[in-house]
Parts: C-alpha cells; structure tokens; sequence
C-alpha cells in the first residue's frame, strides 16, 4: 500500500481559511478571552502583554467606520 494517496479526480477545496473580521463574540475581551487560552492550548507561554502587542501588529488599527 502507498504512503502517498491516490489523487481524487473531482474539483476539491483542501483548506478554508477564515477572517474574524466582523465576527461578532460574546467576549467583549476578544484577546484575552479566546485568543490567549487557544495558544495556551497549542503550547505558546508568552505573556499577555506579548501576544496583545503580535495581535495588534498583525491586525492593524481598529476600524469603527468608514472615513467618508
């Protein structure tokens, strides 16, 4: 038997990617609440402070409205 499967013969999609972008949570602590316990969960020990500040460079300022 291969290690490696047989190739489907059908359209496919193999990876969905997904953007929290206007999800909206019950958290009002989005960071804290969900994103901090999930890398716990997968081994990251950085602290609080760390993981906000990666967050903030990764998403960019806050977006209350369109500048008009």
């Amino acid at each position: 038997m291969s290690a490696i499967p047989a190739p489907l013969n059908r359209d496919a999609i193999d990876v969905v990617l997904f953007d929290a972008m206007g999800v909206l949570y019950a958290s009002a602590d989005d960071v804290g609440e969900l994103l901090v316990p999930y890398l716990r969960t997968h081994g990251c020990v950085l602290r609080r402070e760390e993981i906000e500040q990666l967050y903030e460079e990764c998403t960019g300022p806050p977006v209350y409205g369109s500048a008009a």
